[in-house]
């Protein structure tokens, strides 16, 4: 390009001394530099040029070829340089630069942008994240909301905080600070609603640092870190040369502070009660253990105080209940909670005892209210109040048993027309109950003597309108014994239902009749169990005398000097219960004297007694027990000979 430029000039020169020769005119002359700036030359310069532009046709012909060449090397030089820093940029195409960044707050690892939309939001929507000091010029960052535990510390706010940037590829690459020498330590900024409070509370607050939110308790490490207090815009600092888990620990006690709030001209204003100390407030500051000081009931109109309730300001709602003093939930987070007083109108429903003669009174048992609706009507259940009849005579019968509520007043024995059928009454107005008794009949069971074994089975009552059914019969159980079914009598008398509780129709004696498979009582009646005795076991236990008994010599006889028995075999028989049985009856079975049978062998062995439980004064013998008791004892002695050896002499 310089070649082609220098050749135009000296055309130019050429023509323009041409010009001035033949004009005899003297112009100025102007040369352009490759910065295109004009420079002005003489006359006496002039006079020459057109010798030096003939000249010059052919030197730069000449050099031409050269210059082209080195032309060619500058810009394969240029090119290789390019290349080294192409491939420079490749690993960093991107410059360092101060900035400041906000975190984009996400709903988890897999970085859903957080919206109101979402359940999460709510408790994070005042969360701020920003990160200040040098970073690719293109950095961003992300965080999200994790949950860690940390020694038993009271995790207040924890984030997993990442900063990335866009490379050549249009990929997306973890920045982290240490890994660079353009840049130091990163300030963080966390602000979110928990770490206000708990700077507003001067909470002492510490920041933790771990590379995962998985990390062990022992992973987590402390940093330090510092407060923002600049008015509302409170907040925790800290430096970071690598980005991941940051949690917020807040190591004072949690406190929570309730709010009284009470109606005033329609409206709620702060409720001021007088402490021990006589101190007048309209809120409690507590920590775990602390106890809620219950404040001097409030009053409004004519409306009923009804409790403290937790007011959701947020949504405009109550709780469901109210607030119980005496249960307060454990106090693990520093909160605000607002309770405001209730105030109802109700409706009472007032429950009254028997008619008491003496004072001429209907006592009253309990007081139910209930608040009313739109309608003016409360709905109060009466279905689980109950009252006693007490008829001033023996106190162990109950002659008479509470059946139910009545809106009237009919003496002691109430109007059974009018007993309220419903579990629940609704009414507009306070309203008098009053109990209704009703005559009854006991039906009692007596399944066996007493110590016999038999079932017991409890009495049941039943109203003068009411009847028994098989359902409200039991087949009783008597170990050797078989049921025949159910009797007026214990002996004999009159069969009132069969062993399968079906109930014999037709009867009618004093007190009990029965009809369609009812039992109808006009007083109290027992039925008595019948029974058949059954076969029932008994045990036979044999023992033989011990082989290892030694003989002795007494004077001129011998003799076993102490006897002993080995158990030889268990024998199980049945017998009728009650019935009894010896040892004679066993003849049948088990030989007395040497023979070899199927219980063993005793052909060596002689019968020596028996024990049994001395029935009918034999030692033998038992009567056979309804459980199965009962057993017999028999005792075998060994037979024994003496061979005595005498040395014979000449």
């Amino acid at each position: 390009m310089k070649i082609r430029v220098k050749r135009y000039i000296a055309i130019i020169l050429a023509i323009a001394m041409i010009i001035s020769l033949s004009s005899n005119i003297n112009y100025p002359v102007f040369a352009f530099e490759e910065n295109d700036t004009p420079v002005s030359e003489d006359k006496s310069q002039s006079e020459n040029t057109k010798d030096e532009a003939d000249g010059e046709d052919d030197t730069e012909e000449e050099d031409e070829s050269g210059e082209e060449s080195k032309e060619k090397e500058e810009k394969e030089k240029k090119n290789e340089a390019s290349d080294d820093d192409e491939e420079t940029r490749s690993e960093n195409t991107f410059g360092f630069t101060k900035k400041t960044i906000e975190a984009e707050l996400c709903k988890d690892s897999d970085y859903e942008p957080l919206t109101e939309d979402m359940d999460e939001y709510a408790g994070e929507k005042n969360t701020r994240i920003v990160l200040k000091g040098v970073m690719p010029e293109n950095a961003y960052a992300k965080a999200y909301p994790v949950e860690v535990a940390i020694d038993e510390k009271r995790v207040i706010a924890a984030y997993d905080i990442s900063i990335f940037y866009i490379n050549e590829n249009e990929e997306e690459i973890v920045f982290q600070p240490a890994d660079t020498d353009e840049c130091d330590n990163i300030k963080v900024e966390i602000r979110n609603d928990a770490i206000s409070e708990a700077i507003g509370n001067n909470g002492e607050l510490s920041v933790y640092h771990a590379e995962s939110e998985y990390a062990t308790q022992d992973e987590f490490e402390k940093i330090t870190e510092e407060r923002m207090s600049e008015g509302s815009d409170k907040g925790i600092s800290f430096e970071a040369e690598s980005f991941s888990v940051y949690a917020i620990i807040d190591d004072s006690p949690a406190l929570r502070t309730y709010e009284f709030y009470t109606l005033s001209d329609n409206e709620y204003q702060p409720y001021y009660f007088e402490m021990e100390n006589g101190e007048m407030v309209c809120r409690q500051v507590i920590k775990e253990g602390d106890v809620l000081i219950v404040p001097q009931l409030p009053s409004y109109q004519t409306r009923t105080f009804a409790g403290w309730y937790i007011y959701d300001a947020e949504n405009d709602s109550y709780s469901e209940e109210a607030l119980d003093f005496n249960d307060i939930p454990e106090v693990t987070v520093t909160e605000t909670v607002i309770l405001r007083a209730v105030f109802e109108n109700y409706v009472y429903a007032i429950f009254h005892e028997q008619f008491n003669g003496a004072s001429s009174s209907w006592p009253v048992i309990e007081i139910r209210r209930a608040a009313v609706d739109a309608e003016g009507k409360g709905t109060i259940k009466i279905s689980d109040v109950y009252a006693t009849y007490n008829d001033s005579g023996d106190e162990s019968v109950t002659t008479k048993l509470f059946k139910g509520w009545s809106f009237t007043n009919n003496g002691a024995e109430g109007n059974l027309d009018e007993i309220i059928e419903d579990d629940e009454i609704i009414i507009e107005e306070n309203t008098d109950l009053y109990p209704v008794f009703d005559s009854v009949n006991w039906l009692s069971f007596q399944s066996g003597p007493v110590g016999s074994g038999a079932t017991y089975i409890p009495a049941k009552y039943y109203y003068s309108s009411d009847y028994a059914t098989y359902s409200d019969l039991a087949v009783p159980v008597r170990k050797g014994y078989e049921f025949l079914g159910w009797y007026t009598a214990e002996e004999d008398g009159t069969m009132v239902a069969d062993a399968g509780l079906g109930i014999v129709n037709g009867i009618d004696e004093d007190g009990i009749r029965t009809e369609n498979g009812k039992i109808i009582l006009s007083e109290d009646i027992t039925l008595y169990a019948h029974w058949a005795v059954s076969d029932t076991k008994y045990t036979v236990i044999i023992w033989k005398e011990s082989i290892g008994d030694k003989v002795v010599k007494n004077g001129n006889s011998y003799a076993v000097e102490s006897v002993n028995y080995d158990f030889a075999k268990s024998l199980t028989f049945e017998a009728n219960t009650g019935s009894v049985k010896s040892v004679d009856d066993l003849y049948t079975y088990i030989s007395m004297t040497n023979s070899l049978t199927d219980y063993g062998d005793y052909r060596y062995f002689y019968y020596s007694g028996a024990e049994g439980d001395g029935t009918d004064g034999s030692d033998g013998a038992i009567t056979v027990a309804s459980d199965g008791s009962s057993v017999i004892n028999i005792y075998y002695r060994r037979y024994f000979a003496v061979y005595e050896m005498y040395d014979v002499k000449n």
